[in-house]
This record gives C-alpha cells, sequence and structure tokens, in this order.
C-alpha cells in the first residue's frame, strides 16, 4: 500500500502544474479561463498532500515496529529524501490557505515558486528513475507557460508588432499609461488605442516596472472595445497598488503624448517614463 500510494502521488504532479499556469492548456482545451481552473489546482494538491502522507505513514509505521526510524533516515538517502519532500509539500499546503495567502500576496508567490523548486529536486532525488518522467513533465509544463507568456506579452507590448496604431507610440513600448488619483483608496490607469481586444467583465495583467519592479497583478477592464481606449480603476491597498497611487498624486503622470518625445510631467530630471505591460487574461 505504501509503494501504490507513492505512484498515486507523484502521478498527480503533471496535473498540479497543468492546472497552475495563467496559460493554461486545460483551459484553452475546456475554453475556461484560468483563475476558475485555480481552486481546482489547490485541491488537486491537497489530495497529492494526503496521498503523501499516506505514503509516507505506511513506511514510519513499519520501520516503528522495530524502533528503526532514525536509523533509517541515517543511512538511507531515499528515506531522507521522501521526508525532506514531504515536509516542503505538508509548507505549501499550509502557505497556500486564504489567510496566509493573503497576508502578503507578493511574498506568497516568491516563496511558493522557491517552495516548489525545492519539492521538484526532492522528488527527482527521491523517486525510482522510471518516475523521473512525472518530474520531468511538470517541469516542461512549467517552462511552456513562462514561455507562452513572455510570447504573448512580447507581441502586445512592443510596438514594432503594431504599426497600424493611430496613438504611435513613443519608444519601444506600446501602451503608454495615464496615471489619475481618484481618490486616496483608487487610482484610474487609461490607454489610448490599445493593441488588443477584449470582451467585457475580461481582466489584463498589469505590470509598470519602473514603479513596481517584477511585479504584474490582474485588473478587471472598465472599458468597452469599442472605447478604443484601455481603462483600469485601481483599489489601493499595501504594495504595488500604493506605489500607483502615489504616483499618480505626485503630479507624475505620463500620458504618452509628451511633444518633447519622452519624460514624465512634474519631474524634468526624470528620463524613463513608467511604461505599462498587459496580459491579456
Amino acid at each position: 500500500m505504501a509503494v501504490r500510494t507513492g505512484w498515486i502521488t507523484i502521478a498527480q504532479l503533471p496535473l498540479v502544474f497543468l492546472l497552475a499556469g495563467k496559460r493554461n492548456l486545460i483551459g484553452y482545451a475546456t475554453g475556461t479561463s484560468y483563475e476558475r481552473l485555480n481552486w481546482i489546482h489547490r485541491w488537486v494538491a491537497r489530495c497529492m498532500f494526503i496521498t503523501a502522507t499516506i505514503h509516507l505513514g505506511y513506511f514510519f509505521r513499519t520501520w516503528g515496529r522495530y524502533d528503526y526510524i532514525e536509523r533509517k533516515l541515517e543511512i538511507d538517502v531515499i528515506a531522507r529524501t521522501g521526508l525532506g519532500a514531504w515536509c516542503v509539500l505538508l509548507w505549501i499546503t499550509l502557505s497556500s490557505f486564504a489567510p496566509i495567502r493573503g497576508w502578503r500576496y507578493e511574498l506568497f508567490v516568491v516563496q511558493h515558486m522557491i517552495s516548489f523548486i525545492g519539492f521538484i529536486v526532492m522528488v527527482r532525488l527521491h523517486a525510482p528513475k522510471k518516475a523521473h518522467v512525472y518530474v520531468w513533465v511538470p517541469v516542461a509544463v512549467f517552462l511552456l507557460d513562462r514561455a507562452l507568456r513572455i510570447i504573448f506579452m512580447l507581441y502586445t507590448n512592443l510596438a514594432i508588432f503594431h504599426p497600424g496604431r493611430r496613438h504611435k507610440p513613443n519608444g519601444l513600448f506600446t501602451c503608454n499609461a495615464t496615471f489619475h488619483g481618484l481618490s486616496d483608496k483608487a487610482t484610474t490607469v487609461v490607454i489610448l488605442d490599445p493593441p488588443f481586444k477584449w470582451s467585457p467583465g475580461q481582466h489584463a495583467f498589469v505590470s509598470c516596472h519602473s514603479l513596481v519592479p517584477l511585479q504584474s497583478h490582474p485588473f478587471t477592464i472598465t472599458t468597452l472595445p469599442s472605447d478604443n481606449s484601455l481603462e483600469f480603476v485601481i483599489r489601493t491597498q499595501k504594495g504595488g497598488t500604493e506605489k500607483l497611487s502615489d504616483h499618480a498624486w505626485c503630479g507624475q503622470v505620463w500620458t504618452g503624448q509628451d511633444r518633447t518625445g519622452g519624460g514624465v510631467e512634474g519631474e524634468p530630471n526624470s528620463h524613463f517614463p513608467p511604461t505599462l505591460l498587459t496580459l491579456v487574461g
């Protein structure tokens, strides 16, 4: 039974990664958005943790009968890596519950990625050679998801792919944005003549690396494609949205229409405008 639950556990690993991606292959096949599949991703991972616990428990019960657990862990690298993989999976499961996940979401994402890298390494060391395919498939799925996101991001945001736009971009990037502070609790971000179409209620991932480096967050689009402008109304929270709000209220607004050919209004010494990158979700 211990061996069977071990195989059941590792066989679930590709499905966990398939359900986790933003460019989700299952979503493309079923016409379902990635965020609606994310709760299935979490529950598959929790089922994987349950079967991993059963797998570990059977071995520990057998070794415990002969008071052999400590000695087994000392001499057997397979046992040590298995216990290490289970401990990392325990942390991933606990840290993914809503109260912890929502406490510091940026920190959660970073530690989640690092934890899964550690988990994959431990599983690779623990599993027999004939089970390694269940490790490399998730790695391939992860890299494919990242590659697709980068390709779509470059296509959407580089001006060379959109030469026919009515509002010509000033520079390399397509999406030059205007920031408006509505109140101390909301910021409006407007992009004229966006390079893609969308449906009502759809959202996009917004990045502004000059203000919030290496982060992208999903926001609902509040305009229609017929308006020929992309608008987000962003509620101010802690972290990245707070920086966007501060930027808007400081008067440092890049309109994309500056006749000087670039810059930030109100900051004559600033030569790098906050360029907005969007990923359609």
